[in-house]
């Protein structure tokens, strides 16, 4: 944790690399601490078992990294370089995608797609997920600056409603294999954030 604290106070190579192996290291901590007892209450295959504890760690790691970078804020260092830059955007946007990934994959499990009745209940529900999603990272990005531009500003370039579309679409085409239109829609979601995390980049390394 110390490594963390001198990292956001003097951001570095170097200390970036301090920062990244804690995280991988709580990372692989949580996941052997939680396998256990997270096995008997998720309601899926093997796999998706497997999937879900990783995904549970990976989460818990990214809400670690939010915090410091709160607390850099708090601090008021609100200007960084554009290695900080893009760790704070690359993080911000993983926890928005897991927000997404675990509300989809609870409608897999706890709703019936296919009724008519169920729709719109779903509908409102992805449509409230990605517009929070969306709505608190521009939160979380608009106070940190770099080369004088806010780490939100990037975002304006991303069509959520396009996304909503097509995860609607997605979600609602059905073929009988839920397991594989899940896996598309875990694809189309991680694609679709993979491209939004490198734009980001492209767009404050530009500057």
């Amino acid at each position: 944790m110390d490594g963390m604290n001198e990292f956001f106070k003097n951001p570095s190579w170097i200390s970036l690399l301090g920062v990244i192996g804690f995280f991988v290291y709580q990372i692989i901590k949580q996941y052997l601490s939680e396998k256990k007892q997270k096995n008997e209450k998720i309601q899926t295959n093997k796999k998706e078992k497997e999937y879900a504890i990783k995904q549970e760690a990976n989460y818990k790691a990214i809400e670690r990294l939010s915090e410091a970078i709160e607390r850099l804020i708090d601090k008021e260092i609100n200007s960084v370089n554009l290695m900080t830059a893009e760790t704070i955007i690359t993080a911000q946007l993983l926890k928005s995608k897991a927000i997404i990934k675990d509300e989809v994959r609870r409608i897999f499990i706890h709703n019936h797609r296919d009724n008519v009745n169920r729709q719109k209940h779903i509908k409102n529900a992805i449509r409230n997920i990605t517009l929070t999603a969306y709505d608190n990272d521009i939160k979380a990005l608009n106070p940190v600056l770099y080369k004088n531009k806010r780490l939100s500003e990037f975002l304006t370039n991303i069509d959520n409603a396009a996304f909503f579309k097509s995860l609607l679409q997605l979600i609602f085409a059905t073929t009988g294999k839920p397991e594989s239109e899940l896996a598309d829609i875990m694809w189309f979601i991680d694609s679709s954030f993979e491209t939004y995390i490198l734009n980001g980049k492209k767009y404050y390394s530009n500057l």
